[in-house]
């Protein structure tokens, strides 16, 4: 017996999904971070061609390749870190990401935001084979230009605003969306998106 062809339908199903916070302002030197991330755009001034990226430099911003950690083992020891508190969420979260599986960073980028420059709303989920990963964002410094998280039911946007040190962790599937800021001071992100050995590239 063949397996039929299967129909696909759109549905929106309300769900809630988690958002985990860590303060890490004690962990790290930041200010010798944004040094090593504005060193290493220095010598990758372009991202790679071909990549599509939700991120819209418009001004004199700048957005890594999404395989940094393949590049340089220079932020090795944060993401070290933030495989930390991934353990941490397997164990005590176990309906969120998979028990007896090894996690490991799938992707790594670096985004330097400047003024006028945004992000398109977007979600993880269609970069990542399955679903239960994870993907971050470290802030390394503070900013009044803050990311917006999509709800449901006409809710209003949940905003986190931008504080050095602050790592999200949330789930793929949550839409979120960083609007142009009229600042002239620079925001300075580490983000990446972690999943199972299986799932890694």
């Amino acid at each position: 017996m063949t397996t039929p062809d299967p129909i696909y339908v759109t549905q929106l199903v309300p769900i809630e999904l988690p958002i985990f916070s860590y303060d890490l302002s004690q962990e790290f030197d930041y200010d010798k971070i944004i040094k090593q991330l504005i060193a290493y755009a220095e010598l990758n001034p372009d991202k790679p061609k071909g990549q599509h990226s939700n991120i819209r430099i418009v001004n004199k911003g700048w957005h890594s390749g999404y395989l940094m950690h393949e590049q340089t083992n220079e932020f090795d020891y944060i993401s070290e870190k933030v495989l930390e508190k991934v353990r941490y969420i397997q164990q005590e979260f176990f309906t969120i990401l998979e028990q007896n599986v090894t996690y490991e960073i799938c992707n790594l980028w670096g985004v330097v935001y400047t003024k006028d420059d945004f992000a398109d709303w977007h979600d993880h989920g269609r970069t990542l084979a399955v679903a239960k990963c994870i993907n971050f964002i470290l802030y390394l410094n503070d900013g009044d230009n803050p990311l917006h998280i999509k709800q449901d039911n006409n809710m209003p946007n949940f905003k986190i605003y931008p504080k050095k040190g602050l790592l999200v962790l949330m789930h793929p599937f949550i839409l979120h969306k960083v609007f142009p800021s009229n600042l002239e001071s620079n925001r300075y992100v580490i983000a990446g998106n972690i999943g199972p050995k299986f799932n890694a590239r």
